[in-house]
């Protein structure tokens, strides 16, 4: 078989494949082929999900993996910026070690990345919601206490009679050490 007649097989079999994953419910994608005295073909299934969207082996393997490489499994799908372009972080390949990560541009196409520099960005990420909610935490635990009147203090003569006050009426030493007062 002659490259341009595998070239049109493989052609005509991707052309088919949308139409069929609808009707399996799957969806279908190419991988590798290769050719000689035949065509060799891998295609991935994967389950459409109620979204419409499909999971893929790679979103598996991120999830599955993530821990390993210094990211959190819910980094899957968050998105970081890059050379002016917006990412989405999609998936794992742990057989590639020098660009394991795969992250979608918003243009669509997939790119490679270095596990370091996607895990520092991550971490940048993270910390930076971190903060946003520390931030909100704080904004908000500031609004209650500014609506709520502060306590008073008793000021029955009874009440300050009764409480003992240093540490000698508390049956302890006294701030000066061994030589205190019991």
């Amino acid at each position: 078989m002659t490259k341009n007649e595998a070239k049109n097989i493989l052609a005509r079999i991707e052309a088919e494949l949308p139409a069929l994953g609808q009707k399996l419910g799957l969806k279908l994608t190419p991988g590798r082929a290769s050719y000689g005295d035949t065509v060799e073909l891998k295609i991935e299934a994967a389950p459409i999900l109620a979204d419409g969207s499909a999971i893929s082996k790679e979103a598996e393997d991120f999830k599955r993996y993530a821990m390993d490489y210094g990211l959190e499994p819910s980094d899957l799908g968050r998105t970081f910026d890059s050379n002016g372009w917006t990412f989405t972080l999609t998936g794992l390949r742990p057989g590639r070690p020098k660009f394991p990560l795969l992250a979608r541009r918003s243009d669509g196409k997939i790119f490679k990345f270095p596990i370091e520099r996607l895990a520092r960005l991550m971490a940048e990420a993270r910390q930076a919601r971190a903060d946003a909610e520390n931030k909100a935490g704080v904004a908000a635990a500031k609004a209650a206490k500014a609506k709520t009147p502060p306590a008073k203090a008793p000021t029955t003569p009874a009440a300050k009679d009764t409480a003992p006050t240093t540490g000698a009426q508390l049956g302890g030493r006294s701030a000066r050490g061994k030589g205190g007062k019991r």
